[in-house]
Parts: structure tokens; C-alpha cells; sequence
């Protein structure tokens, strides 16, 4: 069994190795990436596969500083939005001390003083390039490599073309090479938007052709994901029978956050007295997990309800492209064209909602078909 210090039902990222469950060749694999100043490094894995954990905890152990710029809490996608998150990350993780001063007071429309850091939003705005450039002197003159980490990195898609005019290949691929004291590191959990943004197997991206680091970050399997809720009830001195685990690992499929949530909600409900049935507890467990998956899900539902048909189509595991169509146009009452079907499912699987194999297309998420039919009947009243 593996031993965790803290809580680790906790729902926040962890941040120290620790308490980072069962991770080591991942970690180990981030860190030396690290060291050994890699220009670019994909961190990759489903929704809720422990990426975020995983980045913090890493760089964390390294003792050095990095800047963290989690993109799922921009509100908008404009660069007044990007320049204060980057601003109020640059006084969270950075040390105030004179050289970085020096090298930051160099950039037009960045200033520094007793306060910290800010960044001018207007005629002043310093373009990204000019901020990471005198970064990237401060952290050679300390002699230490800077991880620069875009979490959920496919989210800068957003900002690609129109008014925003922030090309971020170009930026990276500027990074990667002239920024020598820089690491970075893009999370994503939509795969195929991600290698879609960066290109680098388009001749007409400027990423094209560079070389990155991946460290794909994989579900638990079941004894490992048993063992996990046996330490983590284990450190709440809550006793669970082992049917119990054996369902819920059957049913969340070793998707660690969700096998987090389960076991939260159990130690809530033990500590309120109330009693732990089998059947009860996952149903009901699953179905507040099913609802918080439907909302996440309703961005692309808007998009087409197709989208949510062939999700929900796949709530019994496997189904090879005939029976997709099948069952779609008896769903929709309508015909879908081969076409149409080709690019909606290849649409969800650049999302990492589904994935091909030789004998069909299956979820990535256990709970994904039960939220998308959710939110058929929803869209449906």
C-alpha cells in the first residue's frame, strides 16, 4: 500500500510527491525534463487523470521557482484577461529581489515597486515575448532553468486569429529557440485540439518539426485503483467493505479524480452517521458525478446534439461505425451522412471524449455516456 502524508481524498491538486499517489516514473520523467533543460514538454491524459497534481508536485520537489498559468480559470479569452492572470502569477511565484527587478524595469510597460508587479492594459501593454525574454535573462543570471507551465494548454486555441492577435506558435516556437533558460510545459486532456494547435507535424506551423517531450499520464488500474481507496479510507480510520471499493472501481474506471470524489463523499457520509450501503452509496455518488460531467459537456452540446447522441450511443461499451449510425438516425429521425459521421467522430475524439480501436469506438470517461444523455433529456423538455 502506497503511504500519503496528507488527505488523499483531498480534491485540491496536490503539490508536494508525497502525496502524490503512485506517480513515480511519471514525476520522474517531468523532473529530468526539467533538469536537463528540455525546450518543450506535453503533459497528456484524460480529464481528471491527475495532471495538474502531477505538474505541481514535480516542480515543486526541484525547489526552484516556475510560473503556472492555469488557463480553465481565464474568464475570457481576450489578452487583458491573459496579462492579469500572468501578472498576478508573476507576484505569487517569483521572488522580489533586485535582480528581477533590474531585468523586469527593462520592459516597457511593466512596473515594479513595493507592491509587486504590474502590467500595463493599455498603449503601454508589453508584448509576451518581452516579458519571458527578460525572464529568461533573470533566470540564467541565477543559474537555474524557468518552467513556464500552460495548464489545459488547447484552451489557447481561443486567442489564435481575430482582434486578440496572439499567436501562440509563434510564441513558443520563439521560445524554444532563443529562451535557452526556459522549460514549456503544456497539460492537456484534449489531445487531438492540442496537437492540432501546436502543428508539429504542419509544415505551415512554426513549431514544425521540433522536438517534445511527452509524458502521458495514465488511469489507474484496478488493483492499484483499490489500493488507493484503501489508504485513503485507511488515513480517515473509515472502515469500507470491499464490495463497495470493487464497485466503484468497476464503475470510474480508474480516472483518479473521480475515485477522489468517491471517496470525499464516503467520509462525508460516514463522519454524518449515516450508514454506507453498497448500491445506495454508488448510485447516488455516481449520479452527482454524472450531473457535474453534464455541465462540463454542455459547451459541445451546443455545438450539436449529434455530439451527445454518439456519447450516449456508447453507455454500453463498444460500438463499431454502423451501429453509431444506426442508432443515430433512429434517435434524430434523420439520415447522417458518412461524412457528417466522420468528422463528428473525429471531432470527439480530438476532445479525448471517445477513441478508435480495431473493433469500435469506445468513452474515455465511464461517466461521459450517462452525461451525455443527461443532457439529451435536458435539451429535450
Amino acid at each position: 500500500m502506497t503511504s500519503l502524508l496528507e488527505d488523499p481524498f483531498s480534491e485540491a491538486p496536490k503539490t508536494s510527491l508525497e502525496n502524490l499517489y503512485d506517480r513515480e516514473r511519471e514525476s520522474k520523467a517531468l523532473i529530468e525534463a526539467v533538469k536537463m533543460r528540455s525546450r518543450m514538454v506535453l503533459v497528456l491524459g484524460v480529464r481528471r487523470v491527475g495532471k495538474t497534481s502531477l505538474i505541481k508536485a514535480a516542480l515543486n520537489s526541484l525547489g526552484i521557482p516556475y510560473i503556472f498559468l492555469d488557463l480553465r480559470a481565464l474568464p475570457s479569452y481576450d489578452d487583458k484577461a491573459l496579462y492579469s492572470m500572468v501578472a498576478e502569477e508573476l507576484n505569487r511565484a517569483l521572488p522580489l529581489r533586485r535582480r528581477l527587478f533590474e531585468q523586469l524595469r527593462r520592459v516597457r510597460g511593466i512596473r515594479v515597486g513595493a507592491e509587486g508587479i504590474s502590467i500595463d492594459l493599455g498603449r503601454e501593454k508589453p508584448s509576451l515575448i518581452s516579458i519571458l525574454r527578460a525572464l529568461n535573462q533573470w533566470a540564467m543570471g541565477e543559474g537555474f532553468n524557468l518552467p513556464i507551465v500552460f495548464d489545459e494548454a488547447q484552451e489557447l486555441r481561443f486567442f489564435q486569429g481575430g482582434r486578440r492577435g496572439l499567436d501562440f506558435r509563434r510564441l513558443l516556437a520563439y521560445g524554444y529557440d532563443n529562451l535557452e533558460n526556459m522549460t514549456f510545459i503544456l497539460s492537456g486532456s484534449e489531445v487531438g485540439v492540442l496537437y492540432k494547435l501546436l502543428g508539429l507535424e504542419d509544415p505551415k506551423s512554426p513549431l514544425f518539426g521540433r522536438y517534445v517531450e511527452r509524458v502521458v499520464v495514465e488511469r489507474l488500474d484496478r488493483d492499484r485503483s483499490l489500493d488507493f481507496l484503501r489508504a485513503g479510507f485507511k488515513a480517515h480510520n473509515v472502515k469500507v467493505e470491499d464490495d463497495v471499493l470493487l464497485q466503484a472501481v468497476e464503475q470510474l474506471d480508474g480516472i483518479i479524480g473521480w475515485l477522489t470524489y468517491f471517496g470525499a463523499e464516503v467520509v462525508r457520509r460516514c463522519r454524518g452517521g449515516a450508514w454506507v450501503d453498497s448500491s445506495e452509496t454508488i448510485h447516488s455518488i455516481r449520479s452527482k458525478a454524472v450531473a457535474l460531467c453534464a455541465s462540463e459537456l454542455e459547451g459541445v452540446a451546443r455545438r450539436s446534439l449529434l455530439y451527445m447522441g454518439i456519447l450516449a450511443e456508447l453507455r454500453g461499451g463498444l460500438r463499431t461505425w454502423s451501429e453509431l449510425k444506426t442508432s443515430l438516425e433512429k434517435r434524430f429521425k434523420r439520415t447522417i451522412s458518412n461524412p457528417q459521421l466522420a468528422n463528428l467522430l473525429n471531432t470527439l475524439a480530438q476532445l479525448s471524449l471517445l477513441e478508435k480501436d480495431s473493433r469500435g469506438y469506445r468513452a474515455l470517461d465511464p461517466l461521459v455516456p450517462e452525461a451525455a444523455e443527461l443532457l439529451l433529456r435536458t435539451h429535450h423538455r
